[in-house]
């Protein structure tokens, strides 16, 4: 865990010659609890979580495909805002 220097609590003695540490259970506890849990923000009004998990899903999928299909093409990022531009882009680098 990479984190795990948030788990410990460390305490320097009076005359700075040593030092005493201990592990915070609370903190570790918490930690556990969120284990494997993602956090997703949206600005997307729907409610049903199912939803916007599957949403993200699709996102993960598609960024996925466009990816591999960059690296097979070996084409440079695109910056374009629009998306014919984007599909011209491709288009364009997949001629050459």
């Amino acid at each position: 865990m990479p984190t795990a220097w948030r788990l410990v609590r460390i305490s320097l003695n009076a005359r700075g010659r040593g030092f005493t540490y201990h592990l915070d259970r609370k903190q570790l506890k918490r930690s556990r609890r969120r284990e494997g849990r993602y956090l997703l923000r949206t600005n997307l009004t729907e409610t049903d979580p199912v939803k916007l998990w599957q949403y993200y899903l699709q996102l993960v999928q598609v960024e996925e495909a466009f990816r591999s299909l960059k690296s097979d093409l070996a084409i440079r990022p695109i910056f374009h805002q629009n998306g014919e531009r984007i599909e011209a882009h491709v288009f364009i680098a997949f001629l050459a």
